[in-house]
């Protein structure tokens, strides 16, 4: 592996490719097979060394301590991203949580709350429309933070919450259009790329309406 190679590791390793998906893809049964083929292999240390990052709890089971106390660690948007769409969506505490992080001063928390909202907006099929109404005062009201991971953060949280069906896609616009008027060079970027979609039907393309 060129990996290994380049950082001069010496010991005896063996790689073995196995599941050829990208981790956001990994499915419950892949998860499975992964685990049986770890079980069944002789070697007694094995690292797995990519998609793994959420494959540390059974979301069923996850408690909110533990939910905080994993997101002190986040230090980088990768893991920050995994774990919510992985693991912090599905447990019952991912509405509460996205609301209460995306209010929150550090960096990654503050990140990791708006990418709840836009994990919850591709996954939880069946929720009400309500339930990310809510979500909307707070893009407005975080939409000046400047920084990189935060701004961009916002702006996929804005777009998927748009992206469920004409009558969010209608108000996700209005919030963008909003943005424009606030003097702040972070807002006003999400706006643009917000509203710079074409304009298409959501129901038929999964695409946001949406136009300068």
């Amino acid at each position: 592996m060129d990996i290994l190679r380049e950082a001069n590791v010496t010991l005896d390793y063996e790689c073995d490719s196995f599941i050829h998906k990208d981790s956001l893809d990994m499915t419950d049964a892949d998860r499975q097979m992964l685990f049986e083929r770890i079980e069944s292999d002789e070697n007694q240390r094995i690292v797995v060394t990519h998609g793994t990052d959420t494959m540390i709890a059974d979301p069923r089971m996850v408690t909110e301590q533990e939910l905080e106390r994993w997101l002190k660690d986040f230090d980088s948007w990768d893991v920050c991203d995994q774990c919510c769409n992985n693991l912090f969506c599905k447990t019952n505490f991912a509405y509460q949580k996205a609301m209460e992080w995306s209010l929150r001063r550090e960096e990654f928390v503050k990140r990791a709350g708006f990418v709840l909202m836009a994990c919850l907006a591709v996954h939880d099929k069946g929720a009400d429309d309500i339930a990310f109404r809510q979500f909307f005062s707070i893009v407005k009201s975080q939409a000046a933070d400047e920084r990189n991971f935060v701004k961009k953060s916002i702006n996929w949280a804005l777009r998927q919450i748009g992206k469920r069906n004409r009558t969010v896609n209608a108000e996700a616009i209005d919030v963008a259009t909003d943005l424009k008027r606030i003097d702040s060079k972070s807002a006003r970027w999400i706006a643009r790329d917000a509203l710079r979609e074409k304009q298409q039907d959501p129901e038929e393309t999964g695409e946001l309406i949406c136009l300068d």
